[in-house]
């Protein structure tokens, strides 16, 4: 748990400055340490293979174990793809060795984005920065946020080296989901979230099915706005253009309020997350 929370509060300090190389540093020596807990612990997946599917789900169902339930099941759930202890050694410091995902962030947030303010004045700024203009009123900013975003992604040196690291990354996974025996490169997360493949993949064919309802969307809003053609840049843009500044105490307490709602242990997440 705590691991876990240094390592959200990290990726948040990285979003913050993706320059900070302090920060970056941490991150990789975190996902080092979690690949070495890993490793001196496997020997706990083995015994949950051991006791099986069967066994794991009887103890969800105990409610001395009732904080616990959802991490059972999601075990039991995944208990059947655990391979021999060798076997999972190797898988472990392989992923140790690539490291291919961490490199394709790495290179991402080391991007900087060319920018003019309305002053004239040159700045580079970060990918969080540049894309919070993706919902400007002005489509003169839209435009220029796309075009600056464009003068890196569109570069045909960081589009190779983008497009080899993506595809290594899927073929670690794809590789990775066969040797273990998933049905599909979606069922581990599938399995997470704890909703069946048939149930995602009908929500892919409906969402294909009613494609043309958000062409006609963008369509709508194309007129709306009165713009002779509609480009990406446009998606996103404001329909209406209200721009109101709201107090962050208020902010907040709106934020609370909504999850609460929802759900009470949702509204005291919430009110933690943003106290502590």
């Amino acid at each position: 748990m705590v691991g876990k929370k240094t390592m959200h509060y990290l990726s948040y300090l990285s979003a913050l400055d993706t320059q900070d190389t302090e920060v970056q540093k941490k991150l990789g020596e975190l996902e080092y340490l979690g690949i070495q807990l890993s490793e001196l612990t496997l020997f706990v997946s083995q015994e949950w293979k051991e006791l099986g599917a069967d066994k794991i789900r009887a103890f969800a169902e105990s409610h001395l174990l009732a904080a616990y339930r959802n991490d059972l099941i999601e075990t039991a759930n995944n208990v059947q793809y655990i391979l021999d202890e060798k076997v999972e050694q190797a898988l472990n410091k392989k992923s140790r060795a690539l490291g291919i995902f961490g490199l394709h962030e790495e290179l991402r947030s080391s991007f900087e984005f060319p920018w003019t303010d309305e002053d004239g004045v040159e700045k580079k700024l970060t990918e969080e920065e540049i894309r919070a203009f993706a919902k400007n009123p002005n489509r003169d900013i839209r435009r220029k946020a796309a075009e600056s975003m464009n003068s890196v992604y569109l570069v045909h040196q960081n589009q190779i080296t983008l497009g080899n690291l993506y595809t290594g990354i899927v073929k670690n996974w794809s590789s990775s989901m066969e040797l273990r025996g998933y049905k599909t490169v979606m069922s581990k997360r599938n399995i997470s979230e704890q909703v069946p493949d048939n149930v995602v993949d009908r929500l892919m064919t409906e969402v294909q099915k009613y494609y043309p309802l958000y062409q006609r969307f963008l369509r709508a809003k194309q007129k709306h706005l009165g713009l002779p053609e509609l480009y990406g840049y446009d998606v996103h843009a404001p329909i209406f253009k209200i721009e109101k500044k709201i107090p962050y105490e208020e902010a907040c307490a709106t934020v609370i309020e909504m999850f609460e709602g929802f759900d009470s242990r949702f509204g005291n997440y919430a009110r933690a997350m943003l106290e502590e």
